[in-house]
């Protein structure tokens, strides 16, 4: 079982689901297991002090990756299936903002970006765990 931060998610009661089957559609809890800096090529575990002891959870596992414009945009979380596949592929888009977030009110959560990124976010992040096929990509993007 993965050690690591558990956030809880959150999603807009008044709209269906945006994530277009993402794993935070279904889950009400996740938990971060690692972080990714844009310039690295692999993600790094979280340090064992900021990990929480085994409770025994079978949780989604995601990785708090840094923007690729930091002084813009906040850290998001990806699900490690897709950090560990690459960005965009062949078969899909993504991942990408599917319209929920998480969050938890541990203070290691909000230390987690200054100590890992050297800057602070919110203690809120989205979840980008929304794919796309090319051509629904294509379809929902053209002018």
């Amino acid at each position: 079982m993965p050690k690591g931060l558990i956030l809880s998610v959150y999603r807009a009661a008044d709209r269906s689901d945006c994530t277009n089957g993402g794993v935070s559609a279904t889950y009400d809890r996740i938990i971060v297991v690692g972080t990714k800096r844009h310039v690295d090529k692999n993600w790094q575990p979280l340090p064992e002090s900021l990990m929480l002891p085994d409770w025994g959870q079978d949780l989604p596992q995601f990785i708090l990756v840094e923007s690729a414009v930091p002084a813009l945009y906040g850290p998001h979380l990806v699900p490690l299936e897709y950090v560990e596949k690459g960005s965009n592929t062949k078969e899909y888009a993504g991942p990408m903002m599917g319209g929920n977030y998480a969050e938890s009110s541990d203070s290691r959560w909000c230390r987690l970006s200054h100590d890992i990124f050297g800057r602070d976010h919110q203690s809120i992040a989205p979840i980008h765990d929304r794919v796309e096929s090319w051509a629904l990509y294509n379809a929902l993007s053209s002018d």
